[in-house]
């Protein structure tokens, strides 16, 4: 029998037939592949972080102007309200608290989106119109930022009806606003007889 010699095609086939493994062309696909996928899902990531912190941002502004709100919705249930027009309405109210024995001013900036208060203590007390002549008032302390808001009340009238103030805001958190409202009714001694 002839003994046939191998050519170079038949020898490249026996070696590869033993080995297993990928091609250059296999191995360059699944990279792709997989930068792919990775991009993707780095992208959602992203998104994810994004919006927490944009949520948290959000949830701080809001506390905030409930903060607040709450504060100044105690403080006017305790008061007398000026109704002399004296002070800018609807952006800012005077007040005379009787349950601190001062005049408070709390006024919505919305140059710098925020509110704030002021404090004086009258040296002779007769009526909340004292509280324009009470001096010198404190340096405004900010009590919330981002908000815009407004007062709507109505002073208590002698032996018909106690008053209420009605606070509306509007929390500003990027490009969505939230709006909250509080009413509160007056505790006006002097017109309660207390």
């Amino acid at each position: 029998m002839k003994k046939v010699m191998p050519t170079r095609l038949a020898k490249a086939k026996a070696k590869r037939v033993g080995r297993q493994g990928f091609t250059l062309i296999e191995v360059i696909v699944a990279v792709f592949i997989f930068a792919l996928m990775a991009s993707a899902a780095s992208g959602v990531f992203v998104k994810m972080i994004q919006s927490y912190r944009y949520a948290k941002v959000a949830q701080k502004d809001l506390e905030s102007a409930q903060y607040a709100m709450n504060l100044m919705a105690k403080t006017l249930r305790t008061s007398s309200v000026d109704d002399s027009g004296a002070l800018p309405a609807p952006s800012s109210i005077l007040i005379y608290d009787y349950s601190q024995g001062k005049c408070i001013e709390y006024a919505f900036d919305s140059l710098h989106h925020r509110v704030y208060s002021q404090e004086a203590v009258p040296a002779d007390f007769n009526s909340v119109a004292d509280c324009l002549a009470a001096g010198p008032y404190s340096t405004p302390s900010t009590i919330a930022e981002n908000v815009d808001g407004k007062f709507d009340y109505t002073a208590s009238s002698d032996g018909v009806a106690m008053g209420k103030v009605t606070i509306s805001m509007t929390v500003s958190s990027g490009s969505k606003d939230t709006n909250i409202q509080s009413s509160v009714s007056l505790r006006d001694y002097p017109v309660a007889g207390i």
